[in-house]
């Protein structure tokens, strides 16, 4: 799920990037915009918890895995947004069938599993009814 939401993000940029190139920004106001998203603001900055050795493995390991994925948004942002400046024109066709597609798988995902769930559970009710039902009736015929 997480890779769906990266695609997006960086399509995303993307667009933004060619929205700056349509708009006349220069390329020195661009490189100005890029350098000011940045991973290193302390603000954001999970390292410092991940580090902390009085943690036991897991809040290490959540701390370090929202570290990654703080890191992998600033450049996945920072990519979408220099390749979107550096090439305009580019047919954005395919970028957007791919966007609509993971839009669509995640927004349906959950409704499917939640209709799975609700036959699975419907499905073993009707046979813990039949079993109920057979037991009462082997029951009922040995007196």
């Amino acid at each position: 799920m997480i890779w769906k939401i990266m695609i997006i993000m960086i399509l995303i940029f993307m667009f933004a990037g060619a929205a700056f190139k349509m708009d006349d920004v220069t390329q020195e106001e661009m490189d100005n915009m890029t350098t000011k998203i940045s991973y290193d603001n302390p603000k954001y900055n999970m390292s410092q918890f991940s580090n902390n050795e009085n943690l036991t493995f897991i809040p290490r390991l959540v701390y370090k895995y929202a570290d990654f994925l703080m890191f992998a948004s600033v450049e996945g942002a920072k990519v979408g947004l220099q390749f979107g400046y550096d090439n305009p024109k580019y047919n954005f066709g395919l970028a957007w069938k791919l966007m609509f597609v993971s839009l669509f798988a995640i927004l349906t995902m959950p409704l499917i599993k939640l209709i799975l769930f609700i036959v699975y559970g419907i499905y073993n009710i009707v046979i813990f009814i039949k079993k109920t039902i057979k037991r009462r009736q082997s029951i009922n015929k040995g007196r």
